[in-house]
Parts: structure tokens; sequence; C-alpha cells
């Protein structure tokens, strides 16, 4: 009877996040996209200088687009297994490169034993956001023309590093972007994973999970 109640609880909790993540992809999404279409439309329209304030629409709109994906990836248990996790961290900065002018090598790899483990919403949320976070990094601080991204799932461990040949960061540099640095092991320690920073011919970021205490999607 109390697996039988727990069942059913994780079955409710399971189709309410189904129901909310299709709710504000329909509504709040198509409403965005509407605001950031507008927005690219009136900047045409108003020739090659468009007011400072139409500017900030058209970044925020795209900045809250690309929140709200990630809010709603989150959120859909189809995306609770390793291997989608990293196919979609895969897609996400290569698409962030193709617009930048620093150039990408791309490595992403699931050993099949671990494709199926369970990662669950708030656990791939704050993974993903590391990535995002090292990826801006990448762009507004190193001065780079070239990154290496590569994300492993092998030997009972998630390893994903970030690497630029940029100009790397000083200790006054950490102190000034520190928050965001924070921010990342703050991350990282409340999914119980480890992340580390060097700079010494450019800048690194390294971010390990371990695995061997997740279950196993079918085990």
């Amino acid at each position: 009877k109390d697996q039988t109640l727990v069942f059913e609880k994780k079955e409710a909790v399971r189709l309410e996040r189904n129901r909310i993540s299709a709710e504000m992809h329909d509504d709040l999404g198509s409403g965005l996209t509407s605001i950031k279409m507008l927005s690219e439309l009136l900047k045409l329209r108003t020739g090659q200088q468009p007011p400072p304030e139409l500017q900030k629409i058209a970044i925020r709109s795209d900045e809250l687009v690309e929140s709200l994906n990630t809010i709603v990836w989150a959120l859909n248990d189809r995306n609770d297994q390793l291997e989608p996790v990293v196919a979609y961290l895969r897609s996400y900065v290569k698409a962030q490169f193709e617009e930048r002018q620093v150039n990408l090598k791309m490595e992403a790899t699931v050993s099949p034993h671990l494709a199926g483990i369970e990662i669950h919403g708030e656990l791939r949320r704050n993974i993903f956001l590391i990535v995002k976070e090292s990826v801006h990094n990448i762009f507004k601080h190193s001065g780079a023309d070239m990154a290496t991204v590569r994300i492993l799932a092998d030997n009972d461990s998630l390893d994903i590093w970030l690497e630029d040949n940029g100009k790397g960061m000083t200790k006054e540099e950490h102190e000034i972007f520190g928050n965001g640095l924070k921010n990342m092991k703050a991350r990282a320690l409340a999914v119980g994973g480890t992340i580390t920073f060097t700079s010494e011919t450019g800048f690194r970021t390294h971010f390990q999970l371990p695995l061997y205490n997740v279950r196993v999607i079918g085990s």
C-alpha cells in the first residue's frame, strides 16, 4: 500500500511537471516569440540606427526566450536521462558558437551503460547553467579565437571541460568576475559535483559529477 501511494505521488508530480512545461511552452513561449519578432521588425523599419530602447527590448526578449526554453526543458520528464542531457548541452554550445567569431572544437560522448542514468530536472538545470556561464565567460572576457568543449560520460562520472586560448584571468579579474565563478561553484556543490578553474595559457573550467550513486532508469 505504501509503495502504491509513493508511486501515485510520483506519477502525479510527473504529470503536473509535464502540464506546466506544455503550458509555458505554448502560452509564454508564443508570446515572447511574438515580442521578439515584432522588435526585429521595428528595428528594420527604423533604419540602421534603431533607438537604444528597441535594441534592449530585442536583446531582453532573446534572453527570456532562452531562459524559458531552459525551464521547459528542465521540467519535461522526457529529458530525465543522461543521453538527452548531453545531446542538449552539445546542441546549445554549438548554437552559441555559430553566432560568434570563436572557432569551436566539440566532443560529446556517453558510454552506453550510463545513457539511461536519471538526471532529474533540478540537477540538469544546474549542469546547464554551469555550461552556460562558462560559455558566456569565453565570449565576454577571454579574447579567444579558439575554444574546446568536451563532454564525457564514462567511468561513473560526467566530466565537462571548457578551454580557450585567450588571455586567461588575473587574480584581479578573478575578483572582478568572481560572482559568476562563485555561482558556478555553488551549483556544482549543490548537485554533489566539483568544479575547478585554471588560468595558465587561456582559461580552463572542469566540472565533474559522480554518477555512481545515481539510479539507472529501469534498474
